[in-house]
């Protein structure tokens, strides 16, 4: 998933444009292929650190459930445990700014109750309160540096912002779960967007080794060598892609510029008719930068 760009930046001498996060004006940003159901969005994945309520339990047992929560506490209100409990029914009733207010009970009567931290930051995401929701999940994580549940919260938080904030703590959830795909797709794209392109190679060659087959994952990689001008190995990776999606319009352009940049220009005019033919359409600012350094006007001239 590509999230925002950073300022652009001009490729030397070429007359195209380095985007953040796409390679050049012509080329699509990082891909995000299309994964069977199993691989599941990490935007799905925020949980407590505990089990809601069964959700077989009658209105009437549940109602009795939760006024022994309450009850629990009035009896008990220097409990941490009373307070954290109830926070969760309260959490399971959508009733987050009630619920915070036990999660902070429980934390100041127990200063290492790191799950209620974890769940107040949760909650404190469902009321639109980023900053303060990312402020729990790192005092949770200061009590419980490896807690999975907590780290994968914060992942989830600060996806859609700067990636380079979101970089350490989705390394610390990949080295975690190094088996798990979306994690390390994630990990892959944002060393890519921090411009950690070695690095990056590294992680996407780990991702087409746990899931193999996508063509998209494959463009990815080569944007790497694309930006770190090995333009023979992004060559190589692109062709590599059309095993799995011969029509792949990133790739199909990727290889016209790639030969380009390798100044092979008869296998770029080749690449370009082959974008034609598929219907892909290229940058016309790409087109006159080819016609001008091949001195052809075109596929057949």
């Amino acid at each position: 998933m590509c999230i925002g760009r950073k300022a652009a930046n001009r490729i030397a001498g070429s007359g195209l444009w380095i985007l953040g996060f796409a390679a050049i004006m012509i080329l699509t940003g990082c891909a995000t292929p299309t994964r069977p159901q199993a691989a599941r969005d990490l935007h799905r994945r925020e949980s407590r650190t505990h089990e809601t309520a069964p959700q077989s339990m009658s209105q009437t047992h549940a109602a009795k459930e939760f006024k022994a929560l309450e009850d629990a506490v009035k009896s008990s209100p220097d409990d941490a445990g009373a307070h954290y409990r109830l926070g969760n029914a309260l959490f399971d009733q959508k009733r987050f700014e009630e619920a915070c207010v036990h999660y902070d009970e429980a934390a100041r009567l127990d200063p290492q109750h790191m799950a209620a931290l974890c769940n107040k930051g949760l909650c404190l995401r469902n009321l639109g309160k980023r900053d303060e929701a990312l402020a729990a999940y790192r005092a949770a994580l200061d009590i419980q540096p490896n807690d999975e549940v907590t780290l994968q919260n914060m992942v989830v938080l600060l996806l859609d912002g700067d990636p380079g904030e979101l970089l350490e703590p989705l390394q610390r959830l990949s080295a975690m779960k190094p088996e798990d795909v979306d994690v390390n797709a994630e990990l892959a794209k944002v060393l890519y967007r921090t411009e950690r392109y070695k690095e990056g190679i590294a992680a996407f060659k780990r991702l087409i080794d746990l899931d193999p087959g996508f063509a998209d994952d494959y463009y990815n990689l080569g944007l790497c060598y694309f930006n770190l001008e090995q333009y023979d190995n992004a060559l190589t990776t692109w062709l590599t892609a059309l095993a799995y999606d011969r029509k792949n319009p990133s790739v199909r352009k990727g290889l016209a510029v790639a030969y380009w940049k390798r100044k092979d220009y008869d296998r770029a005019w080749q690449a370009v008719r082959e974008c034609q033919r598929l219907g892909i359409s290229l940058d016309p600012e790409f087109l006159q930068s080819l016609q001008r350094d091949s001195r052809r006007a075109g596929p057949s001239s």
